[in-house]
């Protein structure tokens, strides 16, 4: 899109300033602002990554501090995984996925396991 000076203008429909016949700035609303700039320092940070670099999926990360925390908790009270297990009336060794390799677990088992461990869900999450 031109504007009418024939300058090229992200937004044409927006005020902007012109000096020395070019269009120097445009005003943008601030939350639009800030959604440029985050985008533009992503962009700069995932540039300097190395093309190896492996990318993880925010809910994985978030699990795996899930079943972090429920070991620390389950630590904290002095439970052996066997312990929790019997709480909760589940395997041991599901205690052990949970701490290790939470990729299927579910808020609703979250809850049950910081009501087992006496801790908010908010503390696991």
């Amino acid at each position: 899109m031109k504007t009418r000076d024939n300058h090229p203008s992200i937004h044409a429909d927006r005020p902007h300033l012109v000096e020395g016949g070019k269009v120097t700035h445009v005003l943008v609303p601030i939350d639009e602002y800030k959604r440029l700039i985050a985008e533009s320092l992503l962009e700069k940070a995932v540039s300097k990554l190395s093309p190896e670099t492996k990318w993880t999926k925010a809910r994985d990360v978030g699990l795996r501090l899930a079943g972090k925390r429920v070991a620390a908790a389950r630590k904290a009270l002095k439970l052996t995984q066997k312990d929790l297990s019997r709480k909760l009336g589940v395997a041991q060794s599901e205690i052990s996925r949970i701490e290790n390799n939470p990729d299927n677990t579910t808020v609703k088992t979250l809850k049950r396991l910081a009501e087992a461990l006496e801790v908010d869900v908010r503390a696991l999450i």
